[in-house]
């Protein structure tokens, strides 16, 4: 994550000289290596010679860079800046460029600027953009010269090898509507996401995700190979709710993994089934059984209450016992681990920080590829917060 930051910060620092290249032409009314008209001798201009004073636009020509440390969130920024030479005197050529602040927050948040340029898909659109945040216009060659470089930093990280192996692995699908607009339907979709949990330091990160048409085992099975390729071996434990899929494409690339069924899932799935008047009695006894102390109580509560709710709630009772002994997987952990694996809850922050992601975009994304960005900038983001 660090050599992806500071190859992001690079790419930024491209992009600002980008802007104070487009800012000095603006000044100077011509291109590099473009000719001075006559008038320009006489005409004044933004840039001042700190020597003689002169602030004719032709009295001034390009005079290389000098480099600047800019001042980010992320850290320290190296940006060249053009150096302008007065034609006159030799002095230097100074110009107010003011934009540091701006500059400093465009880097700070440059998870933004990605997913802003890969969503819209335009480069152009990219520059309007820019333009309005920082006062200054780009051309569209020169602006996609600089972000060709950042469109590959998404596949990098995601086949960086994991800094620090997580002993927990939660699984969980994010479901929404891709290329939907005026006079399009757009199509469903969904990305399925593996957040890494250190259950004894209360802390969770966003390790990757995979999109697809459904939590299917395709889907899985290509995530789960390439965290398998990154170095997590075989998590201790694995936390998703009941989806077949899940196990089926774990076994393929681990084998047997100890899974943990999300409890709050099982329990929601029997609620649905349970009799209208009596879900509130149905529901306090069924959360019993998941509040015993040892695996051994909890499976007799369970057959207990199975025998008294099988012929007034055969649905919900079916829906409760399946596959319920991977709900009580928690018991035979630690006990300082059992709060934090019982539920997917531990992980519910990465997955909200995901969704506001993409309910931001009104819910549905022009295109995979900006469903890819919005998700990579949020991850990035989410795995750099305070918080766990």
């Amino acid at each position: 994550m660090q050599r992806v930051e500071e190859e992001a910060g690079r790419v930024m620092a491209e992009v600002i000289g980008a802007l104070l290249e487009a800012r000095v032409e603006e000044m100077l009314g011509r291109g590099w290596r473009e000719g001075v008209a006559s008038s320009e001798l006489v005409e004044e201009g933004e840039v001042e010679c700190g020597r003689c004073g002169a602030r004719a636009r032709g009295m001034f020509w390009r005079n290389g860079h000098r480099g600047r440390t800019l001042m980010t969130p992320r850290g320290e920024v190296r940006v060249g800046v053009p150096m302008l030479e007065c034609r006159c005197c030799a002095g230097a050529g100074r110009w107010d460029h003011g934009y540091w602040e701006r500059f400093a927050r465009l880097v700070g948040g440059w998870e933004q600027l990605v997913a802003r340029w890969v969503q819209q898909g335009s480069v152009r659109a990219m520059g309007q953009w820019l333009g309005q945040e920082m006062g200054v216009r780009v051309s569209a060659s020169a602006l996609g010269e600089r972000l060709g470089q950042a469109e590959g930093a998404y596949e990098r990280w995601r086949r960086e090898p994991l800094g620090q192996v997580p002993p927990v692995l939660v699984v969980d699908g994010l479901h929404f509507t891709v290329g939907k607009g005026p006079g399009r339907q757009g199509h469903k979709a969904c990305a399925v996401v593996a957040i890494g949990l250190w259950p004894e330091q209360a802390r969770a990160q966003i390790l990757d995700f995979e999109l697809g048409e459904k939590e299917d085992e395709a889907t899985c099975r290509r995530l789960f190979d390439r965290l398998y390729e990154r170095g997590l071996e075989g998590p201790e434990l694995v936390v998703s709710d009941d989806n077949a899929a899940y196990r089926a494409a774990a076994a393929m690339v681990w084998g047997p993994v100890p899974w943990q069924l999300c409890i709050n899932h099982k329990l929601r799935a029997a609620r649905r089934h349970a009799p209208a008047g009596m879900k509130k009695r149905f529901m306090a006894e069924a959360r019993e059984i998941f509040e015993a102390e040892s695996f051994e109580q909890a499976r007799s509560r369970a057959q207990a209450f199975a025998r008294r709710w099988r012929e007034k709630a055969r649905g919900a009772v079916q829906s409760l016992m399946r596959n319920l002994d991977l709900a009580l997987t928690f018991h035979l952990f630690p006990g300082g681990w059992r709060a934090g694996i019982r539920t997917n809850n531990a992980a519910e922050s990465a997955m909200r920080c995901l969704r506001d992601a993409l309910r931001r975009a009104g819910g549905c994304t022009g295109s995979p590829k900006g469903t890819l960005a919005r998700l990579f900038a949020a991850a990035l983001a989410f795995n750099h917060s305070p918080y766990p």
